[in-house]
């Protein structure tokens, strides 16, 4: 079935629940306008992509955790947390955003 605009426009956000931390957390796709907002900070003027914890995994993890959730007051004691787990689930958001190679290279027909 052809969507229509208006039910296009109604639909929602998909999560995913992940194991991490020792538990289980839930997990987010963005919006389209958070996630340019996110890919701006994270792309230098040269068009890479900053790999760091602090300047992309974090804010990352931040933006796509549905349950529990951050926000910027959190960021200090987020700085405690484990950086593997971290990484791992800001990983599982991007492949849920479509932003992992594999995602990429199948959106350009190259997998």
């Amino acid at each position: 079935m052809i969507l229509s605009k208006t039910d296009l426009l109604k639909s929602k956000l998909r999560t995913e629940q992940i194991e991490a931390f020792g538990g289980e957390v839930v997990i987010r796709e963005l919006p389209v306008a958070r996630l340019n907002g996110l890919l701006k900070q994270f792309v230098n003027d040269r068009g890479e992509v900053d790999l760091r914890i602090d300047e992309v995994m974090l804010p990352m993890f931040m933006a796509g955790m549905a349950e529990p959730e951050f926000d910027a007051e959190d960021t200090e004691a987020l700085a405690g947390v484990s950086g593997a787990e971290v990484q791992r689930v800001a990983l599982a958001i991007m492949r849920l955003n479509g932003l992992t190679s594999d995602a990429m290279d199948d959106a350009r027909g190259e997998s």
